[in-house]
């Protein structure tokens, strides 16, 4: 068949170029008129209707944003780009572009040190709750492994000054103790765990003195905590030890309100300094931003951070 065709073409190839020649012409009027019959634009057709549309105008809606059409690099040349002098132009550059109402179309400004800033303004989102969560814990282990002994030693001297024997006053004084905890919402675990630090291990040691001194409490709390919180398996045990070994007796016999917020508020800026790996002056810095800083605050952080070249994050070796 197309070898017929073919062989027509060739011995008549003078008639076929007339052929297209006319079909050419007369067609060459209609092409003006394709858009009467042909419509490609999405607004002149009724294609709301479909699902990849409908898909498309929700992500619309829901994620407005803007895509940079073009991309300027600016590229800074010189033999040491960590520098001082490189840091601060390019900072300075960055905010004189950032900060310039005259450039309009400006969807985002990034320079050398974003990803620095990136990578702290991360550390700080996280740090920042974690280290209040931190003073919270280590609050309640304060109160566990010292004030709830000075509360027993109190409270049974007191029940011996009413005619109390001491297992009579023990008894009492768990028993309240117990109530105490399950009333402040503490779970029955944990309840066993302090009342068997009080009970089994803490009591024993001092009914052998009954003594109300405030060096030998500190020594019987600690060979206590020792010896029970020892026993603990994983980072509550070493958790446990650690504050009784770095607070005192003196946390509630010695100290104001506002002595102890700044005890608390030093140990947990040491621990959170020693787990990042980041200088002391930046904890405290991150601190002050309070346990929930909003993103602007952290992102001015970071770049003050940056900008300062003061305590960035340094890894100890």
């Amino acid at each position: 068949m197309f070898n017929k065709l073919a062989d027509f073409i060739i011995k008549h190839y003078k008639f076929v170029i007339i052929a297209w020649l006319v079909l050419l012409f007369y067609a060459f009027p209609l092409i003006f008129k394709i858009n009467d019959v042909v419509v490609y634009s999405e607004t002149e057709v009724n294609l709301n209707k479909l699902e990849a549309i409908k898909a498309q105008n929700l992500i619309d809606e829901n994620f407005p944003g803007q895509i940079a059409n073009s991309t300027i690099m600016i590229i800074i040349q010189n033999s040491d780009v960590t520098s001082p002098d490189v840091r601060n132009y390019s900072t300075s550059l960055f905010n004189n572009i950032r900060n310039d109402t005259g450039i309009q179309g400006v969807i985002s400004v990034d320079y050398v040190y974003s990803v620095l800033e990136t990578y702290i303004a991360g550390v700080v989102a996280q740090s920042a709750p974690g280290m209040y969560a931190l003073n919270d814990q280590t609050s309640q282990m304060i109160q566990i492994v010292y004030k709830v002994p000075l509360d027993a030693v109190d409270a049974h001297l007191q029940l011996l000054m009413g005619g109390y024997t001491d297992p009579e006053a023990q008894s009492a004084v768990i028993s309240g103790l117990t109530a105490q905890l399950s009333a402040s919402g503490m779970n029955d675990t944990m309840v066993a765990l302090v009342t068997g630090y009080a009970d089994q291990v803490f009591y024993p040691l001092w009914l052998q003195t009954h003594t109300n001194d405030s060096l030998q409490l500190q020594s019987l709390i600690v060979t206590a905590a020792d010896s029970y919180f020892g026993a603990v398996p994983g980072e509550m045990g070493e958790f446990a030890l650690n504050v009784a070994h770095t607070f005192s007796v003196q946390y509630y016999r010695g100290m104001s309100p506002q002595q102890q917020e700044l005890a608390l508020e030093s140990f947990v800026l040491g621990a959170m300094s020693f787990q990042i790996g980041a200088d002391p002056t930046f904890v405290s810095d991150v601190w002050q931003l309070g346990p929930t800083p909003s993103t602007g605050d952290v992102t001015a952080f970071a770049h003050e951070t940056v900008f300062n070249h003061t305590a960035l994050l340094q890894k100890s070796s």
